[in-house]
């Protein structure tokens, strides 16, 4: 009888240490906070280096252009006003209507 009730003990022991774990072991969660980095971000690119890789893209987007597979987009840019070649399915883009959708917010970010 008295193995038994060690053994009873243990498993009771037991349960009672595996209902605090799943509990959280009776240890409150503070409250949530927003935090704030006190650090400036870093800037790996210079102001003119960033213009340069822009300068660079416009200039990919002109000369090489995108290749687009779906004929309902190159529909659809065909309306907008992009010079597009259907045998190849490239599209080439004019630098001014770039710079005109960044202006004026019309790129989703």
């Amino acid at each position: 009888m008295r193995r038994r009730g060690r053994a009873a003990e243990a498993m009771a022991r037991r349960a009672s240490r595996q209902r605090s774990r799943r509990d959280g072991g009776g240890r409150r969660q503070p409250p949530w906070r927003r935090l704030v980095n006190p650090y400036r971000p870093l800037e790996i690119l210079s102001s003119d280096e960033v213009e340069a890789i822009h300068r660079e893209s416009l200039r990919i987007l002109e000369e090489l252009g995108i290749e687009f597979l779906h004929d309902g987009a190159l529909d659809l840019l065909a309306k907008a006003g992009t010079r597009i070649d259907r045998s190849s399915k490239l599209v080439r883009f004019d630098r001014f209507m770039i710079e005109f959708l960044k202006k004026n917010g019309l790129f989703p970010r």
